[in-house]
């Protein structure tokens, strides 16, 4: 089990996240997309590093193994992840390569990218804890704990923003 790695990749989804938010804030739609992008992205790499000591070069290819391993056969999360994931990446590919004959992204788009993400984080979140459980007591206290001591829950829901950025 390649525990800290995958606690890394954890730390690099957070830190997405509120990226994500920043950009948000800042009226930075296409920014807050593409982070919220990397943020399912990197969590779900942290999922999959716990089995693995390499991940995929290409993004695809993780989410289909990710799908077809977590999803499929040990139907660790629920199907909805899939298309959540799905759709961050479709509009992440769209805010990066498409934009430029295609409409804008919104911050709506963001909005719901930012809201995605964290509901993927969360689930991983859940995900990696469980599997924490299967180590040793002493491991796995001691793991837990360095976890959530370096982790920072300093993510803010854009969901009073919502009503802010309308008015």
């Amino acid at each position: 089990m390649n525990f800290e790695v995958a606690i890394e990749y954890l730390r690099e989804a957070e830190d997405r996240l509120n990226d994500a938010y920043t950009l948000y804030k800042a009226n930075s739609a296409k920014g807050a997309v593409v982070n919220s992008y990397y943020t399912a992205f990197n969590a779900i790499s942290a999922v999959y590093l716990l089995d693995h000591d390499n991940l995929f070069t290409d993004h695809s290819q993780l989410i289909g193994v990710f799908n077809k391993k977590y999803i499929y056969q040990e139907k660790a999360f629920e199907y909805e992840i899939s298309k959540t994931i799905n759709t961050l990446y479709s509009i992440r590919i769209s805010a990066d390569y498409l934009n430029k004959r295609k409409k804008p992204i919104t911050l709506e788009q963001a909005y719901e990218s930012i809201s995605n993400a964290e509901t993927v984080l969360n689930d991983v979140k859940d995900y990696i804890t469980d599997r924490a459980k299967t180590l040793s007591i002493s491991d796995y206290k001691n793991r837990i704990n360095n976890w959530k001591n370096s982790i920072s829950v300093n993510t803010v829901t854009p969901t009073n923003e919502k009503s802010e950025k309308s008015r």
